[in-house]
């Protein structure tokens, strides 16, 4: 499981030892909102930013971010 922290911090626990396997902390240290897991990556939603965490091995590392605010709007 994973657990996002108001400090910008992510930590990997297992659940079922209740211990924290791995911990990686965001750029600047944004409050982290919203977080999904798909193919061995972590997507974290913090301060209208995507982050891209892996999870390779059990180790969380952060890989890259992607700034989400859009102007002007479509169209």
């Amino acid at each position: 499981a994973y657990v996002g922290l108001a400090n910008g911090r992510v930590i990997a626990v297992d659940l079922l030892a209740a211990t924290e396997v791995s911990r990686a902390a965001l750029p600047g240290n944004p409050k982290i909102e919203d977080l999904a897991v798909r193919d061995g990556f972590l997507y974290v939603w913090a301060d209208g930013h995507l982050h891209v965490l892996s999870d390779a091995a059990g180790i969380i590392e952060w890989a890259t971010s992607l700034d989400a605010s859009v102007s002007g709007g479509l169209g």
